[in-house]
């Protein structure tokens, strides 16, 4: 089964029917993605994040961009955070500065 981890339900995404998530790009995640458009994942989460019965989505879309290219309220929504620098900050947590290549994976829950 393909999953994909979540550190933080930030910005309660993961309540939501569809939801997004960007992670750093390498050419190896890139193909991984990629190719698993239209396929199920289920959804981990380290402790402290309550679990629930909703833990499988489809994967739907993959982009790749520069992070210095998503808009700012892209960021804003994908965090949570209500302060642009306060969400760059949490990115630059995951090691991921503005002129690394990020996926944004879009994801529809089951």
């Amino acid at each position: 089964m393909n999953t994909i981890r979540f550190s933080h339900n930030w910005n309660n995404k993961l309540n939501c029917k569809i939801f997004s998530t960007i992670r750093k790009s390498n050419a190896g995640k890139r193909k991984y993605y990629t190719n698993l458009i239209g396929e199920i994942f289920e959804i981990t989460r380290d402790t402290g994040i309550n679990p629930s019965n909703d833990n499988y989505a489809i994967l739907r879309d993959v982009k790749e961009r520069r992070f210095s290219s998503i808009d700012n309220i892209i960021l804003i929504l994908d965090t949570g955070s209500k302060d642009i620098d306060e969400a760059k900050e949490i990115f630059k947590k995951f090691r991921i500065s503005g002129s690394d290549n990020v996926l944004i994976l879009l994801f529809e829950k089951i």
